[in-house]
């Protein structure tokens, strides 16, 4: 299978996607209405060293930059991944992709927004071992785990890490999971919500830590929050 060594970088009006490291033959980047998409599906391997997704001119709106990865076999893997730095970013895994990183936060900036979805039995990220897993740092983060998705972090989990930040988790059905391997922290200076649904489970292998502006929601049978124990 040939592979392409590269270090790509693509702007369109203010927006981008930076990746560092091996693209594989399927993987396909498109740039059309002022939104930078790139796809990996068919069975592809996406591995990288950086993978920041954002839309640096900061400004909301439909333009973004958007990874997505689909379909079984077809994998992004890097050691860090950066969603919303400055702007606005959004990241899919669906159909049994898998995405694996070292290291992650989502809404760095104020003003950013990273998004995360994880959609369908068998699709899975999988973050760590090498820091702690940022969800909403001084701007917004948003993941949701859907149809039998899998979120599995190795360290602690901040939600709403600096004043004016914002994370929020919505782990939506049965089968679906967000796993964190250490501590989970809701609302540690900024905002978190933890929202739980439709026998969807969320699980801290070490503690739960609700701040002051933190909350969770649980609702539908099945529906659990799980701290020292087994899914």
């Amino acid at each position: 299978m040939a592979r392409l060594k590269l270090h790509f970088r693509q702007r369109l009006a203010g927006y981008m996607i930076a990746l560092w490291g091996v693209f594989g033959p399927a993987t396909q980047v498109i740039a059309e209405d002022n939104t930078v998409s790139l796809t990996v599906s068919g069975g592809s391997q996406l591995n990288l060293g950086y993978a920041l997704i954002d839309n640096i001119s900061g400004e909301f709106g439909s333009e973004y930059g958007l990874l997505v990865v689909d379909g079984t076999g077809s994998a992004a893997n890097a050691d860090f991944v950066a969603v919303g730095i400055e702007g606005r970013g959004e990241i899919n895994v669906k159909n049994g992709a898998q995405l694996n990183s070292q290291s992650a936060f989502l809404g760095f900036y104020p003003g950013a927004l990273g998004m995360v979805n994880v959609n369908g039995v068998n699709s899975a990220w999988q973050n760590g071992p090498e820091y702690d897993f940022f969800i909403g740092y001084a701007g917004a983060g948003d993941i949701v785990v859907s149809d039998g998705g899998l979120i599995k972090n190795d360290t602690d989990t901040y939600l709403g890490v600096d004043i004016g930040g914002a994370g929020r988790i919505l782990v939506d059905g049965i089968n679906s999971r967000f796993v964190s391997g250490g501590q989970l922290f809701v609302g540690w200076e900024g905002h978190g919500e933890v929202a739980i649904k439709n026998g969807g489970k969320v699980l801290s292998t070490d503690a739960f830590m609700p701040g002051q502006q933190g909350s969770v929601t649980i609702d539908g049978a099945g529906s659990a929050l799980l701290v020292n124990g087994n899914l």
